[in-house]
């Protein structure tokens, strides 16, 4: 793309006039697109509940996202930050003695506000907004990219 405006402006004062006035939504564009090389982070602002359902979903879509993206000189880096903690099991935790917990139900990871859920690195700013958007859409969380 950058090639392309230098190579418009080497051309009559014409062209001039027209890239002018298109050159601010341009750079406005780049700037979206253009993938940076820090880490961006996803971060949970409340405490919520993960399942592993959910785990596997975003280890999905990260892959395909993975997948698509396509760069020269970098290669796009994600890594999950989403480890189990707690089991839930049929009887709750109050349970009597000697009457056993019973069998696993479901394996969530419950995070706290303010923890990271996935780091970024040289992706593109709006595939990581498709991203967020998607697991927000998905698990109905209230997340944030730092």
């Amino acid at each position: 793309m950058l090639l392309t405006l230098d190579y418009y402006l080497k051309k009559s004062h014409v062209f001039k006039k027209r890239i002018n006035k298109n050159l601010k939504l341009v750079w406005q564009n780049l700037k979206s697109t253009y993938f940076t090389r820090k880490y961006l982070t996803i971060i949970s602002l409340k405490k919520q509940k993960f399942e592993l359902v959910y785990i596997r979903i975003f280890k999905k879509f990260l892959r395909k996202t993975y997948c698509k993206t396509k760069m020269r000189f970098f290669k796009p880096k994600f890594w999950l930050k989403i480890f189990i903690n707690a089991l839930l099991t049929k009887k709750s935790k109050n349970a009597r003695m000697g009457a056993g917990v019973g069998s696993f139900v479901r394996c969530i990871h419950i995070s706290t506000p303010g923890s990271r859920l996935l780091v970024l690195k040289f992706f593109f700013y709006k595939l990581t907004v498709k991203i967020l958007q998607f697991i927000m859409f998905k698990t109905k969380l209230k997340l944030k990219i730092l």
